[in-house]
């Protein structure tokens, strides 16, 4: 049995040592494969049980190939935004089909290879035709679902979600691998975008040698104003003039004019509990369109409805002798005309008495009513201002807050209601202001000209041309203007000191309508879209799966593997927590495969294998010589 034996073992080195060069053969093909993991091959003896003291019976060797999958490659930079390198542990998520919810045949597995490119419709498909997956991003909508899972970038909330075929929002489950919780990445779906306004930065001196603002002598200071620029939803820029009056020593309120196309235009304070209050708050009305005297008498017989109030355009009566509810517009000669005989009519109807800066006044150069709200009580709020109805009985584009009807006899069931004031946080008339002791500043200073109270820091607007209104992030609207002043007791924004108005600096976000230009792809996979009008959009995470064993899993064709049970489950993370890899942008992780390791071994293997060769040779002049003894 020795001689066999011997035979056998031979057989077996030869056996052996032929899968240790096919490693090596693989390992120095593939030398250049991204992320490549190189196979190494063990040996363990087999031992053929000893039955004697005095004979030994050969067992052989047996090859142990190890893929060394968890041993990390060397990043190597490139110039492509969308090749990415995992850091430390862990793999991308790929699929064998672009969009695993509209295909069949498809399979997950999980790769670092992550040399990505489009395909020819927006996919990213890796060089082994491999698909990418990962998490969808949208602005968080509030919602308190417990499947909605959000992430802060940029002190912004994003939802890991996607709204379905049926528009319904879909939150995801960032534990599960599947093609309901793990969407593909398109870039041809991203198009352009334009991004609302979300924040006013201001800094400003403003003169503290300046009286106490008097409305009978405006010329004498105490106030000043500065235009703002707000962009909407849709990519609109709009200005909003932003009015300072000094109203007490080291005592600043801030008034504005809405800008054109809002409905209505509120200042708030929000404190650090979450309570909002209304610190000043106005609306318009705008006539739009091209004044010709054919609109002008298709406006005869419409009216409007401002707090229970009707008012019902004439032309029969004059503009100087517009009456209690009627308009007179028989000689306006313009839409500026137009709104003068509105105020005219109102101010007839309930408001002569504030005809010095009261709640309605004209801009004629805008052809638009501004309604402000406020109160000369101190520590009583101010009742909501409302606009109740308008009929437009000719169609011929008379608009309530830039809300055109064009077929005649629509009457609109829009609303617009200018907000209750605080009762303590209010805005009154100037001359009021020295009685109201109660009153509150939007800015009191301390006597080094640093604020001690800054009692206003948030801007919503309801738009009137379409665009999302400002009042709150939910579905439907979007979130508030953040309005930053400075910080109490610092200079690092609004000041009083002596000297004139100056400006030292105004900067607000958002932006007009940008095209898509490309992406850029933080450590924590975060993918940002970036547009052509400077906008950057977290658009997409790629999430990392780690193994308790990687070393376990399977290779498949195309350097991806499956999972196995000697791997163990995948557990889906962020990049960079909980000890998983971080990703890295414009980087390949190369193959970790040495040559001259490989050439080392390949020698070493081929002597093996020629001395298991002369095993077999050896033996077989053993046996030849027993088989002669006979002869």
């Amino acid at each position: 049995m020795s001689l066999y034996g011997a035979l056998f073992s031979g057989v077996s080195g030869l056996s052996s040592q032929a899968s240790a060069m096919g490693a090596i053969s693989d390992n120095v093909t593939n030398v250049n494969t991204v992320g490549y993991k190189g196979t190494t091959v063990r040996f363990a003896t087999l031992i053929t049980k000893q039955v004697s003291l005095t004979k030994y019976s050969p067992g052989g060797v047996q090859s142990k190939p190890k893929a060394q999958i968890d041993v990390q490659g060397l990043l190597q930079a490139t110039n492509t935004a969308t090749d990415i390198g995992m850091s430390g542990s862990g793999f991308f998520v790929v699929n064998s089909v672009a969009d695993p919810q509209t295909s069949s045949g498809g399979y997950f597995g999980y790769t670092r290879a992550g040399a990505f490119k489009t395909d020819k419709t927006g996919y990213l498909q890796n060089s082994s035709g491999f698909y990418l997956q990962g998490w969808p991003l949208i602005r968080s909508d509030g919602s308190t679902s417990a499947a909605a899972s959000t992430i802060t970038i940029e002190s912004l909330d994003y939802m890991r979600a996607y709204k379905n075929t049926s528009g319904v929002t879909h939150y995801i489950n960032a534990n599960i691998v599947n093609d309901i919780e793990l969407r593909p990445m398109n870039l041809n779906t991203i198009g352009g975008t334009a991004v609302a306004t979300g924040q006013i930065r201001m800094g400003a001196n403003l003169p503290s040698g300046d009286p106490v603002y008097d409305s009978t002598n405006p010329t004498a200071g105490g106030r000043h104003d500065s235009s703002m620029l707000i962009y909407d939803s849709l990519g609109n820029s709009h200005n909003a003039t932003f009015t300072w009056t000094k109203t007490g020593a080291n005592v600043w309120n801030l008034s504005a004019a809405p800008p054109l196309g809002a409905s209505t235009f509120v200042i708030q304070n929000k404190d650090g509990a979450g309570n909002t209050t209304n610190y000043y708050a106005t609306g318009q009305l705008e006539m739009v369109g091209d004044f010709s005297a054919a609109a002008l008498t298709g406006l005869n017989g419409d009216d409007f409805n401002i707090n229970g109030s009707s008012f019902t355009f004439d032309n029969t009566v004059t503009v100087a002798n517009s009456t209690s509810n009627v308009i007179g517009i028989s000689n306006a000669n313009s839409w500026g005309d137009v709104v003068q005989a509105m105020q005219n009519a109102i101010y007839a109807e309930f408001d002569s008495t504030a005809a010095g800066g009261g709640r309605f006044t004209v801009d004629t150069a805008n052809s638009r009513l501004l309604i402000t709200q406020y109160s000369t009580t101190a520590g009583t709020s101010a009742a909501a201002i409302t606009i109740n109805s308008m009929t437009d009985t000719a169609g011929d584009g008379l608009s309530l807050y830039m809300q055109q009807w064009q077929s005649t006899g629509q009457t609109p069931s829009q609303t617009m209601t200018i907000p209750t004031l605080a009762s303590d946080n209010y805005y009154s008339l100037a001359n009021n202001y020295a009685s109201n002791s109660t009153q509150r500043g939007g800015l009191v200073f301390n006597g080094n000209g640093t604020p001690a109270g800054i009692n206003l820091n948030q801007l919503t607007v309801e738009w009137a041309n379409g665009a999302q209104n400002m009042t709150g992030s939910t579905t439907t609207t979007g979130p508030q203007i953040e309005l930053f002043l400075g910080n109490n007791n610092l200079s690092d924004g609004m000041v009083q000191l002596a000297g004139s108005y100056q400006i030292t600096y105004i900067t607000q976000d958002g932006a007009r309508f940008g095209n898509f230009a490309g992406v850029s792809i933080g450590t924590d996979g975060v993918v940002t879209a970036l547009f052509d009008n400077g906008v950057r959009k977290p658009v997409f995470q790629i999430p990392v799966a780690t193994f308790v064993n990687p070393n376990g899993l399977e290779a498949r064709t195309g350097n991806s593997f499956i999972e196995t049970d000697t791997s163990g489950s995948y557990t889906l993370r962020v990049a960079g927590e909980a000890g998983s890899g971080q990703v890295a942008s414009a980087s390949l992780e190369a193959s970790t495969v040495d040559l001259g390791e490989e050439f080392t071994n390949m020698i070493v293997t081929q002597r093996a294998y020629s001395a298991a060769a002369k095993i077999i040779t050896t033996s077989d002049q053993m046996l030849d010589e027993l088989v002669n003894i006979k002869r």
